[in-house]
């Protein structure tokens, strides 16, 4: 597998907070057992487009048609995240019978003088754990986002306690 130099740092990032999110929903009997893989992305946000900048998988490989069902639903999140801009994530357009869910955020990742708007999105878990570990991936990262209004607006209580909020 061929991963860019900041690929691989984000991986290393998502990697140390993947099992954290893991042990705390299996211990509140939060998962299930075929769950325990999530397919993240991360794109850089345009005015009119979204870029990637890495993509992959964490935990166990999930079978052919789940793998399939969170790549499209991490994907989908990403881009009705982005065609809805004053929202900071995807838990605001949520619709589950419409099969739209949370975990997406945004993300703001400054380095020099330079910044980039990111969507970090995340499916394989429940979507409290996708956002959680979304959570913990950027700020480990150093990358700022609004992490209160987050929570707040999804009521995620999982990642409060993760973030020792």
């Amino acid at each position: 597998m061929f991963l860019t130099k900041k690929a691989r740092f984000i991986l290393a990032a998502a990697e140390t907070h993947f099992d954290q999110v893991i042990y705390t929903l299996q211990q509140k009997k939060l998962l299930q057992p075929r769950h325990t893989g999530v397919y993240m992305t991360i794109f850089e946000e345009w005015d009119r487009e979204i870029i990637p900048v890495a993509s992959f998988m964490l935990g166990d490989q999930p079978s052919r048609d789940r793998r399939s069902e969170i790549t499209q639903n991490a994907l989908e999140k990403a881009q009705r995240l982005h065609r809805h801009p004053a929202h900071i994530s995807s838990w605001v357009s949520r619709d589950p019978q419409r099969k739209c869910y949370g975990g997406a955020i945004r993300a703001i990742a400054t380095h020099e003088t330079e910044s980039s708007r990111l969507i970090i999105s995340s499916s394989g878990f429940p979507e409290h754990g996708d956002e959680a570990l979304n959570l913990l991936t950027g700020r480990e990262l150093g990358w700022y986002s609004p992490i209160g209004e987050i929570i707040a607006a999804s009521d995620n209580q999982l990642a409060r306690e993760l973030l020792a909020l």
